[in-house]
């Protein structure tokens, strides 16, 4: 029976590696800062663990490099690598303020964060921790959804310019 384990525990330590491809992978990494440039501003992600990435590394953490947005791992289509495709100068111009955990109310915040960055395409997908809770009354109600993603998508708009435009 203990060899059993054995070779299981073996087993699950080969997959977490071939997973993160490199061994430290699953490691979050920081946000960029913009370069100073007149080319592409490149790509932002706004919202919660699904634009992280979270668990897609076989490990309860985020897993940047796999995000649908910003991700570069070779597995992943992302936004950015269809993006990269296009224009090489958008090379290593991702910023992913997306937060594990995140609700509708934390959208303005991102946003606000992002428009330092300035990105010339932002993604946003928010709202599973406002309608994945414990029950029907733990939900954020709808109106309060619509007015704090509303608010998080015309924050930032510059003077003269329309809400919910960037620049």
């Amino acid at each position: 029976m203990p060899r059993r384990w054995v070779a299981a525990v073996a087993c699950l330590a080969a997959l977490v590696a071939l997973a993160c491809e490199g061994g430290n992978a699953a490691t979050p990494r920081p946000t960029r800062s913009a370069p100073p440039s007149s080319g592409p501003g490149g790509i932002a992600a706004l919202g919660d663990s699904i634009s992280t990435g979270f668990a897609s590394c076989l490990v309860l953490t985020s897993c940047e490099r796999n995000s649908w947005s910003t991700g570069d791992g070779l597995r992943v289509q992302s936004h950015y690598r269809r993006l990269l495709e296009q224009n090489p100068a958008v090379r290593d111009r991702t910023y992913n303020h997306a937060r594990p955990g995140a609700r509708a109310d934390a959208l303005e915040g991102q946003a606000r964060a992002a428009v330092r960055d300035r990105p010339d395409y932002v993604t946003v997908l928010i709202g599973a921790n406002d309608a994945c809770r414990g029950g029907v009354d733990a939900m954020t109600p709808v109106a309060k959804f619509r007015a704090d993603v509303d608010r998080g998508l015309r924050c930032c708009a510059p003077a003269g310019r329309k809400p919910g435009c960037w620049w």
